[in-house]
């Protein structure tokens, strides 16, 4: 006497196989996917373009803020950090997103920490350095899984000097978890 098999029997094996193989890394946990601690990738984890062009800090500091070449790099970090960046620090930031909503950001020796949100399905990421301000700094997800987030924070300058000169802005942060 043969043995019989159930067509159901096989299908249902074949599909327990086919979601038993799935890549981990391709399942995006549909809550909280910025929960964890994010670190820069390199030394130049962030990115910075004035009309277009790659920037380094120097350069945009001279060229977009007028600085002269002494102060430059230090204007420009400076003034990007308080205006665009916020909490996310040129030096070796460790940013932790904690599932309440709060994080904290790592530079040197101090820790400083917020709120976060994720804004219209993650493609908005908005930091909040200090809840009892109106302060927030919203930066646009340009990737994001579980290895690896983008950032890039937009924006128009326009000078009193001349304000017939607008420069485009566009700050990229680039992360891993």
């Amino acid at each position: 006497m043969k043995p019989k098999f159930s067509f159901d029997a096989v299908l249902i094996l074949l599909l327990l196989l086919v979601l038993s193989c799935q890549n981990q890394d391709d399942v995006q946990p549909a809550s909280k996917p910025f929960v964890g601690t994010w670190i820069p990738v390199s030394e130049d984890f962030i990115a910075i373009y004035a009309n277009g062009e790659e920037m380094t800090l120097s350069q945009f500091g001279r060229e977009v803020l007028g600085f002269q070449e002494e102060e430059a790099s230090f204007q420009a970090k400076s003034y990007l950090e308080s205006t665009l960046i916020g909490p996310v620090f040129w030096d070796k930031t460790r940013m932790v997103f904690f599932s309440d909503g709060s994080f904290s950001v790592q530079k040197g020796g101090n820790t400083e920490f917020g709120q976060w949100n994720e804004i219209n399905e993650n493609q908005t990421l908005r930091l909040i350095p200090n809840p009892d301000s109106d302060s927030f700094f919203d930066f646009e997800v340009k990737k994001l899984n579980t290895t690896e987030l983008i950032l890039s924070k937009k924006a128009e300058l326009e000078f009193l000097e001349d304000p017939r000169e607008i420069w485009e802005v566009e700050v990229l942060i680039h992360l891993k978890n």
